[in-house]
């Protein structure tokens, strides 16, 4: 159904949540095959972090709604900056790596200032 009107991009939030490894996998190649007949771009919306490892490009860490780290794939899985995207990527399981899991220092952000200061909500204003 994404592709019946031609766009140029679609965004699939977390599509193989809740799926077996064999249905993920075929639902991935779908898409992927898709996009590239289509000449569509995909933006995957996700949690799984082998999903995205394997499928994407470039990659977007989000924290509490903002961007917090952009780039390659191999740049950010490699060599991730921002604490968050380091804890992030500590707590894949791992059968090489069986340490406990460690937190990450500081008080998450006030979430109802990110709301007070969404820069949409400041355009609606105008």
């Amino acid at each position: 159904m994404a592709f019946c009107c031609r766009p140029s991009v679609i965004v699939l939030d977390e599509p193989t949540t809740g799926l077996d490894v064999t249905t993920q996998r075929h639902v991935l190649d779908t898409v992927r095959t898709l996009c590239r007949s289509y000449g569509v771009a995909a933006v995957y919306v996700s949690h799984d972090l082998a999903v995205v490892g394997g499928l994407a490009t470039e990659v977007a860490v989000m924290y509490a709604g903002r961007v917090i780290e952009l780039g390659t794939t191999a740049r950010v899985f490699g060599f991730p900056v921002h604490p968050y995207s380091r804890g992030l990527l500590a707590a894949v399981p791992s059968p090489e790596r069986a340490e406990a899991l460690v937190g990450i220092e500081g008080q998450p952000p006030d979430r109802a200032a990110a709301r007070r200061d969404a820069p949409l909500r400041h355009a609606a204003r105008s």
